[in-house]
């Protein structure tokens, strides 16, 4: 039975979007090649004749991966701090504004007093409100850290497939390259997927 051919659309695809040159260097070092390099087809026939390839491809895909991972998790980290800090700050000012409320229930106090605290109410009120729209990705209900977490595990699982496929191809260990491919694949389209909604 023909075994079914090794993936590489969604690393293609990555390639296309985050390091289009390297894919262009790709295509016009193998102009033979050529549908290989279409994203959203499985490519290859049926016997996989151009295994070293694909294997260059998950390569690329995954130093890509590496190498503009960096700069998106800690986009990432930076969004994440201004929603805590935000949130923080509306907690203080909510406990703020209750300790005036409070205080002006006791006393006769003029009616600026009455107006700065309820000002103070609802900024907290508002504060709270953008600290959560900054801590969701996008307009899904996916947290950041969320996200962050699957790019973190993501960047490292790309940066052992290009170490494994390094050696393996090396090595000549097609089995594994194959197996490995498909990790890059599949650790690809995860990385899409979390761009998205980032």
């Amino acid at each position: 039975m023909p075994q079914q051919p090794v993936p590489v659309d969604e690393i293609v695809g990555l390639l296309a979007k985050v390091d289009p040159i390297k894919l262009n260097s790709l295509k016009n070092s193998h102009p033979d090649q050529q549908e290989l390099f279409k994203a959203g087809i499985v490519a290859g026939p049926q016997r996989d004749s151009s295994l070293r390839l694909k294997a260059e491809i998950a390569l690329a895909g995954m130093q890509a991966i590496v190498a503009a991972g960096g700069a998106q998790i800690r986009k990432l980290q930076k969004r994440m701090t201004l929603g805590h800090r935000l949130k923080l700050g509306a907690q203080v000012l909510t406990i703020l504004a209750s300790s005036t409320v409070l205080g002006l229930l006791k006393s006769e106090a003029p009616p600026i007093d009455q107006y700065v605290a309820a000002m103070v109410g609802v900024l907290s009120a508002i504060l709270s409100l953008l600290s959560d729209n900054v801590s969701k990705s996008g307009f899904s209900s996916v947290t950041l850290e969320r996200v962050y977490s699957t790019l973190v595990k993501q960047q490292t699982t790309a940066e052992q497939i290009a170490d494994d496929l390094v050696y393996s191809v090396t090595a000549e260990d097609f089995t594994r390259v194959t197996a490995l491919i498909r990790r890059a694949n599949v650790c690809s389209a995860a990385i899409k997927a979390a761009l998205l909604t980032a």
